[in-house]
C-alpha cells in the first residue's frame, strides 16, 4: 500500500466527479474502488476492467457537496497481455466538469516485472486519496 497523503480538490458547483483509469499498451488491469465517508462508513464500491492502451471512466454517485473529507481507496491488479512485455503505465485521474481535478500527488505508476496474464500472478497497486471541497 502506498503511503502518500494524496488530496483531491473538488467543487460543490461543477457537477459530478468522475474517476478515470487508463493503462498502457499490452497491459490488462482490474481495479476495485471504495468510497468511504469521513467516519469510515462505506458509501460506494465499484469495479473497472481496462485492456490494452485504453481507459474507462466511472461517475461517482455521491454528490460533490457530500464528498468533503471522503476517502477513495483502490486496489489494482495488472498483468501483461503480451508475454514479451514486462511493464507499462497506469494512470488514475479524477475529473469534474470534463476537467482534471488537482491532485496533490499524481496517481501514476510505471510497474515493471509485470507477469503475463496467463500465469495468474498479477502486480498489485493500492492507493488512496481524500476529497477536499473548495469554497466556490
Amino acid at each position: 500500500m502506498e503511503t502518500s497523503n494524496r488530496l483531491c480538490v473538488v467543487s460543490a458547483k461543477k457537477g459530478q466527479v468522475m474517476v478515470k483509469i487508463s493503462t498502457g499498451k499490452k497491459l490488462a488491469l482490474g481495479a476495485d474502488f471504495r468510497l468511504n465517508d469521513e467516519r469510515g462508513a462505506e458509501k460506494e464500491t465499484w469495479k473497472i476492467n481496462v485492456n490494452d492502451d485504453a481507459f474507462k471512466m466511472y461517475t461517482i454517485k455521491t454528490s460533490p457537496q457530500l464528498l468533503n473529507k471522503n476517502k477513495l481507496t483502490w486496489q489494482i491488479l495488472c498483468c501483461a497481455i503480451d508475454p514479451k512485455i514486462f511493464g507499462g503505465e497506469i494512470i488514475l485521474e479524477i475529473y469534474q466538469n470534463n476537467q482534471p481535478c488537482h491532485l496533490t500527488s499524481p496517481a501514476k505508476w510505471l510497474p515493471n516485472n509485470v507477469a503475463p496474464c496467463a500465469v495468474n500472478i498479477p502486480t498489485r497497486i493500492a492507493g488512496t486519496l481524500s476529497f477536499i471541497l473548495k469554497p466556490d
